[in-house]
């Protein structure tokens, strides 16, 4: 498949990279693994459509019976300086945005946060500390008729050039979930043009099409919130087809995300707010776990190649934890809901912990596969093994002080070998390339305002 053909055709039409991402998600069979089927109702049905233009409709008229009788807040729709788009209330995302937004708010930037279903139930909260806030559903209100059902025949003619131009590769995919996904991301749009007006500088951790066209690739931010994955398994990875600029941890990650980016894509190494908040966050407390595992998103949806590996570092970590008596706790990824572990006889262990910052400060050492969360684990000085079996090239940023890599036949030794000398780590973040710790708020506002004059 040519690359080029797909970028050239989403200069033309960036909407159109929705349906790219459902028939590639579709292809691949990880519907279960996508923030929409928890946030979006009906997204792989049918129903979707008709459902979603009736309620649009309905917020439409809604908003002209209420501009008749003046109880509109007219100014609410007028642009912004800055668009944080807030997807979820995960805490390394909405710590860092709130840092980042709050610097902001003192350089006298107008800051609004644009949230999604999942983050909603915080919007009176973010408006309290200064900002501006709106949500995807009430900005439906500003959708004209003609576009909703214009955006319907756009939906379908973008899904029918994708499958010319992608040459068969998704002839097994869904093309409903395509089409959904398509419609939904058009009305996004349709929704935003009154505060996209003045190209406001976008702050993001997931890359979507309504971005990249509600301003200039020069005032989009992508912020790095995960392992980076190789580049046969992530050709068509956002940042892959747009550019923008892409914020990341530290200096190790600038080769793995030059991989995957855009060529006209800038690579700031600036550090995170979350793993600054993280380093001064350690406590020195007695642990209660031994061992502390953290679950991983999509593995169990993976091939069965990948269950099995899975399936066999989780075995022989139980296994080596009942050998010598640790004790051992399950942490699991927001989007693991705990039915593989109860399947397999491992819910037991499974502990609900409030957030990854406590979990990791009440564990003598960490285990994991490819999660991001390592790195969690090396702000907060808290030593981890790694598995590294899926090639997503974790290896080669060794050494990594703080960090061991095993496999199932010597995972025991080495956890044996780290709790043993469990104080022999200190100044782990200063040891290594992977965080740039302590000036991450600076170096991020510092670039959006260069860039901003």
């Amino acid at each position: 498949m040519d690359i080029e053909r797909v970028r050239r055709y989403l200069d033309e039409n960036p909407t159109a990279y929705a349906g790219l991402r459902a028939l590639d998600v579709s292809t691949k069979g990880r519907e279960q693994t996508i923030a929409e089927k928890d946030e979006v109702p009906f997204i792989f049905s049918v129903v979707f459509a008709p459902l979603i233009i009736v309620y649009t409709i309905f917020k439409r008229t809604v908003y002209h019976i209420e501009r008749r009788l003046s109880r509109t807040e007219l100014s609410s729709a007028t642009p912004p300086d800055h668009v944080f788009v807030m997807t979820s209330t995960y805490a390394y995302r909405t710590h860092t945005f709130e840092e980042i937004g709050k610097r902001l708010l003192d350089e006298g930037e107008d800051v609004m946060f644009l949230c999604s279903p999942s983050a909603a139930d915080r919007m009176d909260e973010w408006r309290a500390k200064g900002f501006r806030t709106e949500s995807f559903t009430q900005l439906l209100r500003f959708v004209h008729l003609s576009d909703l059902f214009g955006h319907i025949v756009r939906s379908i003619v973008s899904i029918y050039r994708l499958r010319r131009i992608t040459s068969g590769e998704f002839q097994d995919s869904s093309l409903t979930y395509a089409f959904n996904s398509t419609f939904l991301e058009y009305l996004k749009f349709s929704s935003l043009e009154q505060l996209m007006e003045d190209d406001p500088t976008v702050h993001t951790y997931s890359l979507m099409p309504y971005q990249v066209r509600a301003t200039s690739p020069e005032h989009l931010y992508v912020y790095q919130h995960g392992v980076q994955r190789s580049p046969e398994k992530d050709e068509w990875a956002a940042t892959t087809l747009f550019p923008a600029t892409i914020f990341v941890w530290g200096e190790a990650w600038v080769q793995n995300f030059e991989q995957l980016a855009h060529p006209d894509t800038r690579i700031k190494v600036t550090g995170s707010p979350w793993h600054d908040h993280l380093s001064k966050s350690k406590e020195s407390i007695t642990s209660d776990l031994d061992v502390l595992f953290l679950g991983g998103s999509q593995v169990t949806t993976h091939s069965a190649e990948r269950n099995q590996l899975y399936t066999e570092l989780v075995e022989s970590l139980v296994q080596a934890c009942n050998d010598n008596r640790w004790t051992l706790a399950i942490k699991l990824h927001p989007v693991e809901n705990g039915d593989w572990y109860r399947e397999h006889g491992w819910d037991q262990y499974i502990v609900d912990f409030d957030n990854i910052r406590d979990a990791l400060n009440n564990t003598d050492i960490a285990v994991s596969h490819f999660s991001s969360a390592f790195v969690e684990s090396i702000a907060l000085g808290t030593p981890i093994i790694l598995s590294d079996d899926w090639d997503h090239g974790l290896n080669e940023l060794k050494p990594i002080s703080g960090v061991e890599f095993a496999n199932d036949d010597d995972l025991e030794e080495k956890i044996q070998k780290r709790i043993s000398s469990i104080d022999a780590d200190e100044e782990i973040v200063q040891n290594t390339q992977l965080l740039d710790i302590g000036q991450s708020v600076d170096q991020i506002v510092n670039t959006v305002m260069e860039t901003n004059l």
